[in-house]
């Protein structure tokens, strides 16, 4: 209780001075108002436990000889393991509760849109709270991503596709007083990563560049494959690395702060004007997707941030820019949605009659099981959130499918992909939409679950003929 109401008071404080910087808001509030740092920490079996100093013995006082020796690197890396571990799960219940928001938000905005006639004054209101959201969304991955918890879908991508379309956002970003350029060589090959956290490295970086040359300057934005002597000993992907540098003009960096620049929290921003976040995500998302960041900057020179990202070893897939228009194909099935948390389960219920079907709805776990146990008639789908009180998604699945073998299984989580992904609950039959989600994207899961089950039907029909 004592967590969620340190949550509370982020949030507000945040709402009402939207100047501070709220990730760290968040973070310094809830661990104020919650447990001991370290006792967040994940804290494996055999391993030991950070923990306060014991209490002092009596006796007569004594003066230390010499200072206190530092701690030694191996500890002072598993302190540091330790305190992202924390941050990592704190940040990854604070993802949870403004995914279940968000997902209320986002698909209500779209909802509406779809509603509302061109031309409404209604409209632009309306998707100003939409854009809104898809920022919100965009700072829950970022702190997900400085907690080393957001989720990634690596694919092949090209980065000749994707730097120009965020040219126009970055000279937006940057401002008329500096120059943008990008080089980028003919038969580059396509890196294996998530083309939405490449976006948010790349933008973080030149935020940064922007802060550093506030009397103008130029940013340079330039890949190429990455040269075997650059290498990271111990380095290895199979298709080898490409090295992305993002480089400026700036007054550079003196070794202190370049030694404290991947630091949570650490800034040379004014107080109120940096949360000190930006370059430790940049650090963190490079992290998860196999590679690591380079350095260079000296005072005067400006600084240079060089990035490698693993190669992919198949052509790089098509982004897809727009949303596909409506809702999708509906049906009549009979659907159990299984929630609980009311706005979610109201906006869900909404939207999936709003495509034809017919859906049974349930406030827990148990109260789905009892729907699956008591109802006369067949059930095609199950589309229930992961984490509910008394019994999970999975167990009520499990149950389920003892009593419904046909049953398709579509799980709700606001929660990061890696927590999941550890219940090993994703199979045939069964898939995941993570939290916030559109009614498009909502539909379109549902139906191609349902669809993937007529055709097994089907398929098993015609073998027991033949």
């Amino acid at each position: 209780m004592a967590c969620a109401s340190g949550l509370l008071l982020a949030v507000a404080l945040v709402a009402l001075a939207p100047g501070l910087p709220w990730p760290l808001v968040v973070l310094q509030v809830a661990l104020a108002t919650a447990v001991p740092f370290t006792a967040l920490a994940l804290v494996r079996p055999g391993e030991p436990r950070l923990s306060a100093p014991p209490a002092a013995v009596p006796g007569p006082a004594l003066t230390p000889a010499r200072p206190v020796p530092s701690p030694a690197p191996d500890e002072q890396r598993l302190r540091e393991a330790r305190r992202m571990e924390a941050v990592g799960r704190l940040a990854s219940g604070v993802a949870h509760d403004f995914n279940n928001l968000l997902s209320v938000i986002t698909s209500n905005v779209e909802l509406a849109l779809r509603d509302l006639p061109e031309g409404h004054p209604v409209r632009e209101y309306v998707a100003d709270v939409g854009l809104a959201g898809q920022r919100a969304a965009g700072l829950t991955r970022q702190l997900l991503a400085f907690g080393r918890r957001q989720p990634l879908e690596k694919r092949p991508m090209a980065l000749a596709d994707l730097l120009p379309d965020m040219h126009r956002l970055l000279s937006r970003v940057l401002g008329e007083q500096l120059a943008l350029s990008v080089d980028l060589p003919a038969g580059l090959p396509p890196l294996l990563a998530d083309a939405g956290q490449v976006e948010q490295v790349i933008l973080n970086l030149a935020v940064n560049a922007r802060d550093a040359m506030q009397s103008g300057g130029h940013l340079r934005i330039s890949a190429r494959r990455a040269r075997p002597e650059e290498l990271r000993p111990g380095a290895t992907a199979p298709a080898g690395f490409v090295r992305l540098s993002v480089e400026d003009d700036g007054p550079g960096m003196t070794p202190e702060v370049k030694s404290r620049l991947f630091e949570p929290f650490f800034t040379t921003k004014p107080r109120g004007e940096g949360t000190g976040i930006g370059l430790a995500t940049v650090q963190g998302i490079v992290e998860q997707h196999g590679g690591w960041v380079r350095v260079e900057s000296e005072l005067g020179q400006g600084s240079a941030f060089h990035l490698f990202l693993p190669v992919a070893d198949a052509p790089p897939v098509p982004r897809r820019l727009t949303p596909a228009p409506g809702l999708g194909r509906g049906g009549r099935e009979t659907l159990l949605l299984a929630e609980d948390d009311p706005l979610v389960r109201y906006t869900a219920s909404k939207v999936l009659h709003r495509l034809g079907y017919e859906v049974l709805v349930a406030r827990d776990g148990c109260e789905a099981l009892q729907l699956v146990q008591q109802h006369a008639g067949r059930i095609d789908l199950l589309v229930a959130d992961v984490v509910m009180p008394g019994l999970s998604g999975p167990d009520v699945a499990m149950r389920a499918l003892q009593l419904r073998p046909d049953l398709r299984i579509l799980y709700l989580s606001g929660y990061p992909q890696v927590f999941v992904d550890e219940g090993g609950i994703i199979g045939d039959g069964v898939e995941l939409l993570r939290k916030p989600f559109t009614p498009e994207l909502l539909g379109s899961r549902v139906r191609r679950l349902l669809d993937q089950g007529a055709s097994a039907a089907a398929g098993a029909e015609g073998g027991l003929q033949a």
